[in-house]
């Protein structure tokens, strides 16, 4: 259950990858965009936590500073931790995308989609408090059961973290598991995506990814674990929707059968 608002958000972000107007230029006026248009912009994005979506909407307003880092990390792939940070540091980037060096998938998603970047960026400077309300309301319907399932194909199947075996529903998706599962917590859900990989055909599409779940059950058990999660799209009446949901997570091979959720990507 833990992929659905992050399901939920991929589904309707495809609308930001849309063609988006270009930013004004000096002596024109600023387009405006509406609440609807913001909550698309930003929906890649706003399961992250607070510190990284700060880190992607400032340095969002750097594209060419993006480019030129993405592409410095691929000539020093073989750095990590602090020694990248080391290194990083000499550079005359906003410190912002030097911060992002430390999450390349995230910097690589801006660089592969820079468009849609700059338009993060461009409204990020001119609505900036806007595009802060916009996370909010996509935090908050993220959380909506009912808009959760809207993106389910009719018949899914879904293999979750938890039992049974298989989940199939029927032809229209039942919401009371989702509410049940988002009951299940107080407070404030966190979902950081890695290494997010899409495919996708005229009908047909795939994604996989590694996924970080954060938050509290209500008899304050902490959830902190990554998982992977490999989701199956069909497009119906026009509209992307799962028609199969694979979450899994390794399991320690010392005999004792433990999920091993103690695991963080490399």
């Amino acid at each position: 259950m833990p992929v659905l608002p992050f399901a939920w958000l991929l589904c309707c972000s495809h609308a930001s990858a849309a063609p988006q107007e270009t930013a004004a230029v000096q002596g024109e006026a600023v387009l405006q965009q509406d609440p609807e248009q913001l909550a698309q912009l930003v929906a890649p994005i706003a399961l992250y936590p607070d510190a990284l979506v700060a880190q992607i909407l400032a340095a969002a307003t750097y594209p060419t500073e993006i480019v030129e880092a993405e592409r410095w990390m691929q000539q020093h792939s073989n750095l990590t931790g602090e020694q990248l940070a080391q290194a990083v540091n000499p550079q005359s980037w906003d410190p912002s995308v030097k911060a992002l060096t430390q999450f390349p998938s995230v910097l690589a998603n801006l660089d592969k989609n820079l468009s849609w970047t700059s338009s993060l960026g461009d409204a990020y400077i001119n609505q900036q408090q806007d595009v802060m309300n916009a996370v909010q309301e996509m935090r908050k319907r993220a959380k909506d059961a009912g808009k959760v399932v809207s993106c389910l194909a009719p018949g899914n199947v879904m293999f979750v973290l938890a039992p049974p075996l298989q989940h199939k529903s029927g032809p229209s998706p039942d919401k009371k598991g989702v509410e049940e599962w988002f009951a299940s917590f107080r407070g404030p859900l966190g979902f950081e995506v890695r290494d997010l990989v899409v495919v996708a055909g005229a009908e047909v599409a795939f994604c996989h990814s590694l996924n970080h779940l954060t938050g509290t059950k209500n008899d304050g058990e902490r959830a902190d674990y990554w998982f992977r999660e490999t989701l199956g799209f069909r497009k119906l009446a026009g509209k992307w929707k799962i028609t199969h949901d694979h979450e899994s997570v390794p399991v320690h091979m010392d005999g004792s059968g433990r999920a091993a959720f103690d695991l963080e990507p490399e």
